[in-house]
């Protein structure tokens, strides 16, 4: 929750070491994804990060 405006969020945490190569791209694809997608139908996209030298993917969400 931020401060400021009294909105929550939802961080998605993939750990991407254990997965396939093609894995991974879909991982990344559904956050880039996400991030182009506007509708009051979906869950709305914040941010996204690698952590831990790029072995875990976090998306960060509205929550809902």
């Amino acid at each position: 929750m931020t401060s400021k405006t009294k909105e929550f969020f939802i961080a998605k945490k993939i750990i991407m070491k254990k997965l396939s190569q093609r894995e991974r791209r879909a991982a990344e694809l559904e956050a880039d994804l996400l991030r182009t997608l506007d509708s009051s139908h979906i869950v709305q996209y914040k941010n996204m990060f690698k952590e831990e030298n790029g072995t875990l993917l976090v998306i960060i969400m509205e929550y809902c």
